[in-house]
């Protein structure tokens, strides 16, 4: 006996087989144990913010469409306009794929409603699933202690995710960075569009990071510094909450790894931040110099990803890692 059930997904269908194995022995068909496989196909994701309206952000565009991705997670900050009018059209040919976080310069009442329209979503703060992943989008604009309505939608629906045994990955991407080398503009202008230097979001990293390593959550994704960062895999400490705790220093392949990597892109097409001091030392690699995107490619019945940042008219990435579960 057999079942099968069908998602759908953009450019991409997930077929899920459950059946019970058959066994040729002594020319004797002999059931033997109810086994529960998902066939997944490799598939791939991209993901980048503080995108603008620019050439970067065209070529940032095109390297994407290029690469093929079935999904495409935006980070926030996206047209830097009044409206979300040059932003929309740029991203017409990645429209049917793409989610995004609400950036601190998306969060005017005309932005918000603009987005909500065109992504078809209630509130700002959301989440959906893709294939095996369970995306989550919290919003840094919002209210977000463990009062709040964030607060308790976020803790709800990673409670319902981690007990859905046909989720093996739990991605939450947001624009405020939880951890951060601080970074700044290069060049102050007349209307720069950070007034200060960026740095870590205590109130978010403080109150949602528990929750993250409660739910066993690997992955997590955030711009607003407009350069690439990638942690270590690292947990809360309750006792020094800025030095978190490395639960592995290996610099590129992780096994079932304990703790979060956190993964700055916001290299979509503004103009890029320069880091300020010394490197974090919860932060592996950094790049300050180049636009481009990051890649997580599934492979292995869903179970691996690759990690790759791809600078802008690149062939090679700048950063790889690899994630086995």
């Amino acid at each position: 006996m057999y079942s099968i059930s069908m998602q759908m997904l953009d450019f991409k269908t997930v077929v899920m087989f459950t059946f019970t194995t058959i066994i040729l022995y002594s020319s004797i068909l002999i059931p033997s144990q109810i086994l529960a496989i998902k066939e997944i196909a490799d598939f791939s994701i991209a993901a980048v913010g503080d995108w603008g309206c620019n050439n970067n952000t065209s070529k940032t565009i095109a390297e994407i469409v290029k690469s093929q991705p079935e999904l495409v997670i935006g980070l926030g900050d996206n047209s830097y306009e009044v409206t979300g009018d040059c932003w929309l059209n740029l991203i017409q040919p990645l429209s049917t794929r793409i989610h995004t976080a609400f950036g601190n310069h998306d969060a005017s009442p005309e932005l918000v409603n603009q987005y909500l329209k065109y992504f078809r979503l209630a509130k700002t703060y959301y989440s959906f699933n893709f294939g095996n992943i369970h995306f989550i989008s919290i919003d840094t604009n919002a209210p977000l202690d463990v009062n709040s309505e964030e607060y308790k939608f976020v803790k709800s629906d990673l409670e319902t995710a981690s007990s859905n045994k046909s989720i093996a990955w739990i991605i939450p991407f947001f624009h405020i960075p939880a951890y951060t080398t601080p970074s700044g503009e290069r060049i102050m202008t007349l209307l720069p569009t950070e007034l200060a230097t960026v740095t870590s979001y205590d109130t978010l990293r403080n109150t949602y990071q528990p929750l993250f390593d409660k739910y066993g959550i690997n992955i997590v994704l955030q711009a607003h510094a407009h350069n690439y960062q990638r942690t270590y895999p690292i947990s809360f400490n309750p006792s020094n909450p800025s030095n978190p705790i490395i639960t592995d220093g290996e610099n590129h392949t992780y096994q079932n790894p304990k703790g979060q990597i956190f993964l700055t892109v916001g290299t979509g097409g503004r103009d890029l931040h320069q880091f300020v001091g010394g490197k974090a030392p919860y932060v592996i690699t950094e790049e300050d110099t180049q636009h481009g995107y990051l890649s997580l490619k599934f492979i292995d019945n869903g179970t691996s990803v690759i990690g790759r940042f791809y600078p802008n008219d690149r062939i090679n990435p700048e950063d790889e890692f690899t994630i086995l579960k």
